[in-house]
């Protein structure tokens, strides 16, 4: 898995909260795991998690530097502007040219996309579901989905664990719980 590809799943998993320092840890968390699990090529790339850190915080920006609507599109950063932000935050080297270019051209094609709020979940009608059964159940279904997604964040596969059955079928009352939650 590619480093876009890693941070956009990661991504994908939950919203980002707004406290800077939650974000912080979020983040150290994803760049101490990839760098754990890296491959050999894309360790020896990486002098050290702290470079995945930088280059996560700083794909996360260029994310919102391209796809802010409400943004002057001359304003917005260019290739070169995304490789020279990036100078020295390899432990004091540079990444490679070629990576950034690549990874500056993955997120300007392809907007990184996080888990909508809870609150925005709305039907084929544009009605809000949010406080109903059917809008509680599919948040339910979502977080247990979105559980068995995060391969290189689980020690095992969901699905081969002796507690699968107990993780696709929850009980009745992990889904009252979940349900109370949501709806106070």
């Amino acid at each position: 898995i590619d480093f876009s590809d890693a941070l956009r799943t990661y991504l994908k998993k939950f919203r980002l909260p707004g406290e800077a320092q939650c974000i912080d840890r979020l983040m150290e968390a994803f760049a101490g795991r990839v760098y754990e699990c890296a491959t050999h090529s894309l360790r020896s790339m990486f002098k050290s998690s702290d470079a995945i850190f930088i280059l996560a915080f700083s794909t996360i920006m260029l994310n919102t530097d391209l796809h802010n609507p409400n943004m002057d599109d001359a304003k917005r950063m260019t290739v070169e502007h995304f490789i020279r932000n990036n100078r020295g935050i390899n432990d004091g080297e540079n990444l490679p040219d070629e990576f950034l270019r690549d990874l500056y051209y993955r997120i300007k094609n392809d907007e990184i996309r996080v888990q909508q709020e809870l609150s925005d979940a709305v039907d084929v009608h544009g009605e809000c579901i949010m406080n109903t059964q059917e809008g509680t159940q599919q948040q339910w279904d979502g977080i247990l989905s979105n559980a068995s997604q995060i391969p290189f964040f689980t020690t095992s596969d969901f699905s081969d664990a002796p507690f699968s059955h107990s993780l696709k079928q929850a009980g009745v009352h992990e889904h009252d719980m979940f349900s109370c939650i949501v709806q106070s």
